[in-house]
C-alpha cells in the first residue's frame, strides 16, 4: 500500500485537540468566578501560541517540500494561506517568514510551543536577531536570544522590540545611529507620500471623512485640537455634556472657523475663501418654513442654521429672477461687524459671556442678541461675544440675555436647567 494514502497519526491526534477544544469553546463562562478569569485567559491565549507554534511547522515542512504547488494546484504555500486559510497577504507572508526563521532558532520554537511566547514576540525576536551585525558571531546570537526570551516574559511586543534595538546599538553603535537615521528618513518620505485627507456625504446631514497625516503634520494638527477641545463645564458646575469624540469634532470646525476670520488665508478663485448660504429674505425673517442652501456642496440648510451662519458674517445681497431665480444684481458686500466694533466688543466683554465660560476674546463670534434679520441693529448694545459651542445655544433660542444700556447683564437659562429661569449675572473679569 501506497504509505502516502495512510491518515497520519498526527492528523488523527490534532483531531482529537480540535474536538477537546470545541468543547471548551462552548462551555459557559458565567460559572467562572471572577478572580480566577484573568489566569484562565492566560491560558487561553498559551493555548493559541501552542496551536500557532504546529501550524507553522506544518507550514515550514509543507513550504520546504512545494506541498501546496505540487499536491493542490495553488501557485505556491503563501497563495494557498490566502485562498484555503484565508489569510490576508500581508499576514500570511509573515506567517511564512516566521515559519522559516523558526526553523533556525530551536529554543525560540519551543518556547513558542510551550505557549511561553506570543507569535507576536517570536516575530520581534526573529527581526531582532535578523538585524544583528553581520559579523555577529553564533554565541552571540545564543546569548542576545536568550536575553530576548528572557524579556519576553515581562514585556508587551513593542517592549521587546526596544530591548532587541537596544541590544543592537550596544554591539555596533555606529551602524545602529546610520540604519535609524536612514530608517526614520524613509519613514517620513512615506508618510508625505501617502498623506490624504478624504470627505463624503451621508446623505442625512452629515459629512465623514478619514486622512491620513505624518507624525510631524498630525502633532501640529493634535496639539491645537487639544487646546481647543478642552471641556467647558456647564453652568450647573457638571461637566461638559459632549463625548470626548464630540470635543473633537468641535475643535476641528472651530480651528476653521478661526482661520477664517483670520482673514490671512490665501485667496480662492480670485476672492478670499469664504462659505456662501443662499436663502429667501422672506424664509430668512420669518424663521418657521423654508431653507437654505449651501452653495458648494448643494446640500439645503435649515433656516436656524443660515441664521447662526450669518450671525458674523459677510453679506452680499443678490436679487433673483422671480421665475428663473438666476441672479439679476449683487449688491456690495458689507460686513456685520466691523473690526472697530469687534476690538471694541473685546475691550468690553473680554472673553465669552455664557456663565462660566472663560475663552478668550480672539477665539469668540460677535453675536447679534435680537438677531439682524428680525432687525436688530449692528451695534455695541445688541451685541455679544460667544465662542462658537455656546453661540449655539443663543441661536437656538435655548439661552437668552438681558440687555442694559452698555450691553448684555445677564445670561437666562433655558426651563430644563432653571424651571425659574432666574437670571444670572454676566461677569466680565
Amino acid at each position: 500500500m501506497d504509505s502516502s494514502s495512510v491518515r497520519h497519526p498526527l492528523r488523527d491526534q490534532l483531531a482529537g485537540v480540535r474536538e477537546r477544544v470545541g468543547e471548551l469553546a462552548a462551555a459557559p463562562m458565567f460559572g467562572v468566578p471572577d478572580r480566577q478569569l484573568p489566569d484562565l485567559l492566560a491560558d487561553a491565549y498559551g493555548l493559541v501560541a501552542q496551536a500557532q507554534a504546529f501550524a507553522l511547522a506544518v507550514l515550514s515542512q509543507a513550504d520546504a517540500v512545494e506541498a501546496a504547488r505540487r499536491h493542490t494546484g495553488a501557485s505556491g504555500t503563501q497563495a494557498w494561506l490566502i485562498h484555503t486559510a484565508h489569510l490576508r497577504p500581508g499576514l500570511a507572508k509573515r506567517h511564512r517568514l516566521a515559519a522559516k526563521g523558526l526553523t533556525r532558532q530551536p529554543r525560540l520554537a519551543a518556547a513558542l510551543a510551550a505557549g511561553r511566547v506570543s507569535l507576536d514576540q517570536a516575530e520581534a525576536i526573529l527581526d531582532g536577531l535578523a538585524e544583528l551585525p553581520s559579523d555577529a558571531g553564533p554565541a552571540c546570537r545564543d546569548d542576545v536570544e536568550a536575553l530576548l526570551l528572557d524579556a519576553a516574559a515581562d514585556s508587551s511586543t513593542g517592549q521587546l522590540r526596544e530591548v532587541a534595538a537596544v541590544l543592537r546599538y550596544r554591539l555596533d553603535p555606529d551602524r545602529a545611529d546610520a540604519e535609524e537615521a536612514e530608517r526614520l528618513a524613509r519613514q517620513e518620505r512615506d508618510a508625505h507620500e501617502r498623506r490624504y485627507l478624504r470627505t463624503r456625504r451621508d446623505g442625512y446631514g452629515s459629512v465623514y471623512g478619514s486622512f491620513r497625516l505624518s507624525l510631524a503634520q498630525a502633532a501640529t494638527l493634535l496639539t491645537v485640537l487639544d487646546v481647543l477641545a478642552k471641556p467647558c463645564p456647564a453652568t450647573d458646575g457638571t461637566g461638559d455634556p459632549r463625548t470626548s469624540e464630540q470635543r473633537q469634532a468641535d475643535a476641528l470646525t472651530e480651528l476653521a472657523d478661526r482661520a477664517s476670520r483670520a482673514g490671512d488665508l490665501p485667496a480662492n478663485g480670485g476672492d478670499r475663501p469664504r462659505v456662501v448660504v443662499t436663502i429667501n429674505q422672506r424664509d430668512l425673517t420669518n424663521h418657521q418654513t423654508g431653507h437654505g442652501q449651501l452653495l458648494d456642496l448643494g446640500e439645503h440648510l435649515s433656516v436656524a442654521a443660515c441664521r447662526a451662519l450669518g450671525c458674523d458674517a459677510d453679506l452680499t445681497p443678490v436679487v433673483l429672477d422671480e421665475h428663473t431665480g438666476l441672479p439679476l444684481a449683487v449688491g456690495r458686500t458689507r460686513r456685520l461687524f466691523t473690526p472697530a466694533q469687534r476690538l471694541a466688543l473685546a475691550l468690553r466683554d473680554r472673553h465669552c459671556l455664557h456663565p462660566g465660560c472663560d475663552r478668550p476674546a480672539r477665539w469668540c463670534d460677535a453675536h447679534h442678541i435680537r438677531h439682524w434679520a428680525d432687525g436688530g441693529p449692528t451695534d455695541l448694545t445688541n451685541a455679544a461675544l460667544l465662542c462658537p459651542i455656546h453661540h449655539a445655544l443663543y441661536d437656538r433660542n435655548e439661552w437668552a440675555f438681558l440687555v442694559g444700556p452698555d450691553g448684555p447683564t445677564h445670561a437666562i437659562p433655558p426651563p430644563f436647567i432653571d424651571l425659574a429661569q432666574k437670571p444670572i449675572p454676566i461677569r466680565r473679569e
